[in-house]
Protein backbone atom coordinates (compact mmCIF):
# COMPACT_ATOMS: atom_id res chain seq x y z
CA UNK A 1 0.00 0.00 0.00
CA UNK A 2 2.70 2.44 0.16
CA UNK A 3 3.33 3.29 -3.49
CA UNK A 4 -0.26 3.60 -4.23
CA UNK A 5 0.10 6.27 -1.17
CA UNK A 6 3.29 7.79 -2.76
CA UNK A 7 1.95 7.63 -6.44
CA UNK A 8 -1.50 9.88 -4.94
CA UNK A 9 1.00 12.32 -3.28
CA UNK A 10 2.77 13.24 -6.36
CA UNK A 11 -0.65 13.24 -8.23
CA UNK A 12 -1.53 15.86 -5.96
CA UNK A 13 1.46 18.15 -6.26
CA UNK A 14 2.80 17.62 -9.84
CA UNK A 15 -1.00 18.58 -10.52
CA UNK A 16 -1.61 22.06 -8.08
CA UNK A 17 1.97 22.57 -7.60
CA UNK A 18 1.20 26.44 -9.97
CA UNK A 19 -2.00 26.82 -8.25
CA UNK A 20 -0.04 26.94 -4.45
CA UNK A 21 0.06 30.43 -2.85
CA UNK A 22 3.35 31.46 -3.25
CA UNK A 23 2.99 32.56 0.44
CA UNK A 24 2.80 29.24 1.64
CA UNK A 25 5.18 27.52 -1.12
CA UNK A 26 8.20 26.77 1.37
CA UNK A 27 5.86 25.34 3.88
CA UNK A 28 4.77 22.49 0.22
CA UNK A 29 8.82 22.30 -0.49
CA UNK A 30 9.71 21.30 3.00
CA UNK A 31 6.37 18.72 2.47
CA UNK A 32 8.22 17.54 -0.23
CA UNK A 33 11.72 16.93 1.02
CA UNK A 34 10.10 15.24 4.23
CA UNK A 35 8.18 12.88 1.35
CA UNK A 36 11.38 11.91 -0.25
CA UNK A 37 13.59 11.47 2.70
CA UNK A 38 10.86 9.00 4.53
CA UNK A 39 10.89 7.46 0.80
CA UNK A 40 14.25 6.61 0.94
CA UNK A 41 14.44 5.45 4.22
CA UNK A 42 11.60 3.55 3.89
CA UNK A 43 12.48 1.38 0.42
CA UNK A 44 16.19 1.43 2.04
CA UNK A 45 15.64 -0.09 4.86
CA UNK A 46 13.07 -2.41 3.01
CA UNK A 47 15.43 -3.45 0.51
CA UNK A 48 18.03 -3.92 3.26
CA UNK A 49 15.65 -6.86 4.63
CA UNK A 50 14.75 -8.55 1.83
CA UNK A 51 18.79 -9.00 1.12
CA UNK A 52 19.34 -10.71 4.58
CA UNK A 53 16.37 -12.33 4.30
CA UNK A 54 18.24 -13.90 0.45
CA UNK A 55 21.14 -14.80 2.32
CA UNK A 56 19.48 -16.65 4.88
CA UNK A 57 17.44 -18.52 2.76
CA UNK A 58 20.16 -19.61 0.74
CA UNK A 59 22.04 -20.76 3.70
CA UNK A 60 18.76 -22.52 5.18
CA UNK A 61 18.45 -24.27 1.44
CA UNK A 62 21.81 -25.46 0.84
CA UNK A 63 22.01 -26.68 5.24
CA UNK A 64 18.69 -28.77 4.01
CA UNK A 65 20.17 -30.20 0.80
CA UNK A 66 23.31 -31.41 2.63
CA UNK A 67 21.24 -32.56 5.10
CA UNK A 68 18.68 -34.73 2.69
CA UNK A 69 21.50 -35.84 0.94
CA UNK A 70 23.12 -37.47 4.03
CA UNK A 71 19.47 -39.22 4.49
CA UNK A 72 19.46 -40.44 1.23
CA UNK A 73 23.00 -42.07 1.46
CA UNK A 74 21.99 -43.91 4.56
CA UNK A 75 18.57 -44.99 3.44
CA UNK A 76 20.18 -46.57 0.22
CA UNK A 77 23.24 -48.22 1.90
CA UNK A 78 20.22 -49.97 4.12
CA UNK A 79 19.11 -51.43 1.09
CA UNK A 80 21.22 -54.38 0.25
CA UNK A 81 21.37 -55.14 -3.84
CA UNK A 82 18.52 -53.21 -4.48
CA UNK A 83 17.68 -50.34 -7.48
CA UNK A 84 15.36 -48.09 -5.54
CA UNK A 85 16.00 -44.86 -5.43
CA UNK A 86 14.19 -42.03 -4.02
CA UNK A 87 13.00 -38.96 -5.15
CA UNK A 88 14.67 -35.65 -4.38
CA UNK A 89 12.25 -32.88 -2.68
CA UNK A 90 12.42 -29.29 -3.59
CA UNK A 91 13.08 -26.60 -1.31
CA UNK A 92 10.21 -25.95 2.10
CA UNK A 93 10.66 -22.15 1.50
CA UNK A 94 7.70 -20.76 0.82
CA UNK A 95 8.65 -17.52 -0.21
CA UNK A 96 12.05 -16.54 -1.61
CA UNK A 97 13.57 -13.38 -2.67
CA UNK A 98 15.75 -13.76 -5.69
CA UNK A 99 19.41 -13.06 -5.85
CA UNK A 100 18.91 -9.04 -7.23
CA UNK A 101 15.45 -8.58 -6.67
CA UNK A 102 15.67 -7.05 -3.25
CA UNK A 103 15.76 -3.68 -4.78
CA UNK A 104 12.67 -4.33 -6.73
CA UNK A 105 10.49 -1.88 -4.33
CA UNK A 106 12.59 1.10 -4.35
CA UNK A 107 13.30 0.60 -8.57
CA UNK A 108 9.17 0.75 -8.58
CA UNK A 109 9.25 3.73 -6.52
CA UNK A 110 12.15 5.53 -8.90
CA UNK A 111 10.30 4.45 -12.07
CA UNK A 112 7.01 5.73 -10.77
CA UNK A 113 9.02 9.17 -10.33
CA UNK A 114 10.32 8.66 -13.73
CA UNK A 115 7.05 8.36 -15.17
CA UNK A 116 6.36 11.61 -12.96
CA UNK A 117 8.21 14.25 -11.69
CA UNK A 118 11.32 13.63 -13.22
CA UNK A 119 10.58 12.59 -16.32
CA UNK A 120 12.43 13.97 -18.78
CA UNK A 121 9.43 15.32 -20.82
CA UNK A 122 7.07 17.75 -20.15
CA UNK A 123 4.05 16.28 -21.54
CA UNK A 124 2.12 13.52 -22.42
CA UNK A 125 3.87 11.47 -25.75
CA UNK A 126 0.16 10.06 -26.00
CA UNK A 127 -2.29 12.20 -25.35
CA UNK A 128 -4.58 11.02 -28.02
CA UNK A 129 -4.82 7.66 -25.74
CA UNK A 130 -8.51 7.91 -23.43
CA UNK A 131 -6.82 8.05 -19.35
CA UNK A 132 -10.70 5.61 -18.83
CA UNK A 133 -8.82 2.92 -21.10
CA UNK A 134 -5.28 2.98 -19.65
CA UNK A 135 -4.21 1.28 -16.42
CA UNK A 136 -1.08 0.61 -14.97
CA UNK A 137 0.36 -2.38 -13.31
CA UNK A 138 -0.90 -1.09 -9.82
CA UNK A 139 -4.33 -0.83 -11.40
CA UNK A 140 -4.19 2.75 -11.48
CA UNK A 141 -6.53 4.65 -13.79
CA UNK A 142 -4.78 8.36 -13.41
CA UNK A 143 -1.40 9.13 -14.33
CA UNK A 144 1.36 11.21 -12.62
CA UNK A 145 1.77 14.65 -14.34
CA UNK A 146 4.70 14.82 -16.24
CA UNK A 147 6.18 18.11 -14.17
CA UNK A 148 6.26 21.14 -13.41
CA UNK A 149 9.98 22.14 -13.62
CA UNK A 150 9.79 23.74 -10.60
CA UNK A 151 9.40 20.04 -8.75
CA UNK A 152 11.80 18.78 -10.68
CA UNK A 153 14.79 21.74 -9.87
CA UNK A 154 13.61 21.51 -6.02
CA UNK A 155 13.89 17.24 -6.58
CA UNK A 156 17.84 17.66 -7.85
CA UNK A 157 18.22 20.15 -5.33
CA UNK A 158 17.45 17.95 -2.08
CA UNK A 159 18.25 14.45 -3.91
CA UNK A 160 21.34 13.93 -2.07
CA UNK A 161 20.81 15.60 0.96
CA UNK A 162 18.00 13.27 1.76
CA UNK A 163 19.78 10.41 0.81
CA UNK A 164 22.57 11.19 2.60
CA UNK A 165 20.30 11.10 5.62
CA UNK A 166 20.08 7.74 5.37
CA UNK A 167 22.34 6.08 3.11
CA UNK A 168 25.24 6.95 5.01
CA UNK A 169 26.93 6.48 8.37
CA UNK A 170 30.14 7.83 10.00
CA UNK A 171 33.26 7.38 8.23
CA UNK A 172 36.02 6.49 11.29
CA UNK A 173 38.63 5.87 9.24
CA UNK A 174 38.71 9.25 8.06
CA UNK A 175 40.42 11.63 9.89
CA UNK A 176 38.48 14.48 9.24
CA UNK A 177 39.16 17.94 11.28
CA UNK A 178 35.92 19.30 10.51
CA UNK A 179 33.98 18.97 13.46
CA UNK A 180 31.05 20.65 12.02
CA UNK A 181 30.33 18.41 9.11
CA UNK A 182 32.46 15.22 9.71
CA UNK A 183 33.36 12.57 6.88
CA UNK A 184 30.57 9.99 5.79
CA UNK A 185 30.62 6.97 3.54
CA UNK A 186 28.28 4.85 1.97
CA UNK A 187 26.47 2.19 3.69
CA UNK A 188 27.16 -1.36 2.33
CA UNK A 189 24.79 -2.39 -0.36
CA UNK A 190 23.20 0.55 -1.33
CA UNK A 191 22.58 0.67 -4.91
CA UNK A 192 23.44 4.14 -5.83
CA UNK A 193 23.41 3.25 -9.38
CA UNK A 194 20.20 2.99 -9.11
CA UNK A 195 19.26 6.21 -6.87
CA UNK A 196 20.97 8.19 -9.35
CA UNK A 197 19.77 6.99 -12.58
CA UNK A 198 16.66 9.28 -12.24
CA UNK A 199 19.37 12.36 -12.31
CA UNK A 200 20.82 11.03 -15.04
CA UNK A 201 17.76 10.56 -17.49
CA UNK A 202 17.03 13.93 -16.63
CA UNK A 203 21.24 15.25 -17.75
CA UNK A 204 20.64 12.67 -20.95
CA UNK A 205 17.40 13.20 -22.04
CA UNK A 206 15.80 16.03 -20.97
CA UNK A 207 14.69 18.53 -24.22
CA UNK A 208 15.21 21.67 -21.66
CA UNK A 209 18.34 22.81 -21.16
CA UNK A 210 18.18 24.07 -17.77
CA UNK A 211 17.26 21.02 -16.30
CA UNK A 212 19.86 19.47 -18.20
CA UNK A 213 22.26 21.41 -16.48
CA UNK A 214 20.57 21.52 -12.82
CA UNK A 215 21.20 17.73 -13.62
CA UNK A 216 24.56 17.74 -14.36
CA UNK A 217 25.62 20.23 -11.06
CA UNK A 218 23.66 17.53 -9.15
CA UNK A 219 25.74 14.19 -10.42
CA UNK A 220 28.94 16.74 -10.16
CA UNK A 221 28.50 16.54 -6.53
CA UNK A 222 31.58 16.57 -4.38
CA UNK A 223 29.95 13.91 -2.23
CA UNK A 224 29.39 11.62 -4.08
CA UNK A 225 33.18 11.24 -5.21
CA UNK A 226 33.97 11.44 -1.32
CA UNK A 227 31.70 8.38 -1.41
CA UNK A 228 33.47 6.65 -3.99
CA UNK A 229 30.91 6.74 -6.64
CA UNK A 230 31.95 9.13 -9.27
CA UNK A 231 35.38 10.16 -10.01
CA UNK A 232 36.68 13.47 -9.97
CA UNK A 233 36.90 15.41 -13.58
CA UNK A 234 40.19 16.11 -14.86
CA UNK A 235 41.11 19.53 -15.33
CA UNK A 236 41.82 20.45 -18.96
CA UNK A 237 45.50 22.18 -19.07
CA UNK A 238 46.01 25.24 -20.85
CA UNK A 239 42.48 26.03 -20.74
CA UNK A 240 42.61 29.03 -18.05
CA UNK A 241 45.23 30.49 -20.71
CA UNK A 242 43.66 30.32 -23.80
CA UNK A 243 40.40 32.34 -22.25
CA UNK A 244 42.64 35.34 -20.97
CA UNK A 245 43.46 38.28 -23.06
CA UNK A 246 46.40 38.83 -24.05
CA UNK A 247 46.39 42.49 -24.73
CA UNK A 248 46.66 44.32 -28.56
CA UNK A 249 49.95 42.86 -30.56
CA UNK A 250 52.80 45.48 -31.59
Amino acid sequence: MVLPFLRAFWITMSRDFHSLDRLRLDKYLFLIRCYVGVSFEYYLKRGGKNKRQSGNNSTENQKGKNKRKRENDEADSEVNGGSTSRRKTSSTSAVQVREGDEWAELEAYLDMLEDGPLSPLIFDPNPSKQMSNQEDENGALVKVPKGPDGIRYHLMDIWLDELEKCATEPDESSAGDDEESPATKLKDGVPMELLLRPIERLQSESPNKTVRTRAKETLADERLILWGVREPEKAEEGSDEEDEWGGIED
